[in-house]
């Protein structure tokens, strides 16, 4: 009866022990289950506050890894972020990071498998490059280097441009850039003047920039197509519809940056939603505004996005910076 009594006592006096040790361990395997939610589901990653540099990262590599066509625009999307943020930590690691993804000939792959269409030569695979994709980064990367002084990124800025340079095709005796150089020989204004863009920064491209400049302006909002064989482009088939309205104002964006003011004729076209026929040409207006300084306008749409909702990758950088500038307009001036 004594030893029984003992082993009642001494059973009374770790109960409470033993409850706190069940909770820790359903707490930590709690902790674990909502950690590895995060990692699958990019909305509760977005969610998600870091607290540091480091966590950032982990919060956008999360997001990367969970969502298709998240490898170049979404990275250069956040670094021009960063930038906007003066977040100069964050900033190099994703700079860091975007070199470490680049390909050896200088792109950016898509990160995702996609459709063949019908103009393409070959299926579009993740390691194709989307020639504006291959410029924007390089402009990030170059956007980074400016405001911080870090020519460590100064390599891939010119691989890049080498690609791009090499990507050129011909039409008419003037220079464009096709959609997709692995892909296709889809002539695009935006992908052209994008790369414009890029080479009128580069001392060396200065005379091509202007070519590609004039080409891209030439193009009137319109593709040009090779003919059946995929490949001829004297004379190239004139494609029926214009791009969309995000591939305008990309077109806009980058013609203010080179001192063009017909840029700024092409975006005050878009005074809200009703004028813009793609949702992510909406979001990326947020951005160029910001990155132009123009902080009434971005604070506007950014206003007008707050329902925004990712699909790929590249729009999670993008609501990134529509809910940025919602929460931070009280920080910039008019």
């Amino acid at each position: 009866m004594k030893q029984s009594g003992r082993f009642g006592k001494v059973a009374a006096m770790w109960a409470p022990i033993a409850v706190i040790v069940v909770l820790g361990v359903i707490f930590i395997f709690v902790a674990i289950e909502r950690a590895s939610e995060r990692a699958k589901d990019p909305a509760a990653a977005q969610s998600w506050k870091p607290r540091n540099a480091r966590e950032a990262i982990q919060r956008l590599q999360r997001i990367s890894a969970s969502t298709r066509f998240s490898s170049c625009c979404f990275w250069a999307w956040e670094l021009e972020l960063a930038i906007i943020r003066d977040d100069q930590e964050v900033a190099k690691r994703i700079a860091i990071i975007l070199g470490r993804l680049q390909r050896p000939d200088g792109r950016w792959g898509l990160g995702t498998d996609w459709k063949m269409s019908e103009d393409d030569f070959k299926e579009r695979r993740a390691e194709d490059a989307e020639s504006w994709d291959v410029a924007e980064a390089a402009n990030a990367l170059l956007d980074y280097s400016e405001a911080f002084g870090d020519q460590s990124v100064v390599p891939h800025i010119r691989k890049a441009a080498g690609y791009l340079k090499n990507s050129i095709r011909y039409s008419g005796g003037n220079p464009f850039l096709p959609h997709m150089p692995e892909c296709n020989n889809v002539l695009q204004p935006h992908s052209t003047i994008n790369a414009a863009l890029l080479f009128s920064r580069l001392p060396e491209f200065k005379d091509l920039a202007r070519e590609l400049h004039d080409s891209g302006v030439s193009m009137g909002f319109r593709r040009f197509l090779p003919q059946s064989d995929h490949k001829t482009l004297d004379p190239p088939r004139i494609g029926v519809e214009e791009v969309g309205d995000f591939e305008k104002i990309q077109i806009g964006y980058y013609l203010l940056l080179m001192n063009d003011q017909r840029g700024g004729e092409i975006l005050d076209r878009f005074q809200g939603l009703s004028d813009i026929n793609d949702s992510r040409g909406a979001a990326y207006l947020v951005l160029a505004y910001a990155k132009l300084g123009q902080w009434d306008k971005a604070r506007k749409f950014a206003g007008l996005m707050t329902q925004f909702r990712p699909v790929n990758g590249y729009d999670y950088a993008l609501k990134d910076i529509i809910d940025y500038v919602n929460a931070a307009s009280d920080r910039h001036a008019m």
